[in-house]
């Protein structure tokens, strides 16, 4: 009989729904120029993605089980949750086994915005999504 071996379920793996290829392979790209994991505690990870530049990535476990993300490249502003150096900590985690308590189960994990929370609980006039600044813009473009 087999002896059954403890399985590292990837957390990369359960999120990656979340990502598209060419984010992924921006990632890896990424990833091989270095990842550091400045602090990584028990429900948060403080990263540094080095890419062009050098990119400080949050991820935080959410009370719902949710991961939650953030990076300081503009992609967010762009209204791209989910960019390269976020792609490139989830590897770098995986690498070194961090967020433990996630790895007891395969089934997809939730990536959500860390400020969506943040936004959510703003009063409606603070509330500012890219899409509705873009609007804005072209409606004043087309004032004659």
């Amino acid at each position: 009989m087999l002896a059954s071996l403890p399985v590292t379920i990837s957390l990369a793996g359960r999120v990656g729904q979340h990502f598209d290829p060419h984010t992924m392979i921006a990632g890896f790209q990424c990833h091989t120029r270095g990842v550091e994991l400045s602090s990584a505690g028990r429900d948060r990870i403080d990263a540094r993605v080095r890419g062009k530049r050098t990119r400080d990535v949050v991820l935080s476990v959410r009370a719902d089980g949710a991961l939650a993300v953030t990076c300081s490249c503009p992609a967010q502003s762009y209204g791209q949750t989910h960019c390269k150096h976020v792609w490139a900590a989830l590897l770098e985690i995986d690498r070194q086994g961090a967020f433990e308590e996630l790895r007891g189960t395969r089934r997809a994990l939730d990536l959500v915005a860390a400020d969506a929370v943040a936004n959510a609980n703003a009063p409606a006039a603070k509330k500012k999504t890219a899409a509705a600044v873009k609007k804005k813009k072209a409606a004043a473009k087309k004032r004659p």
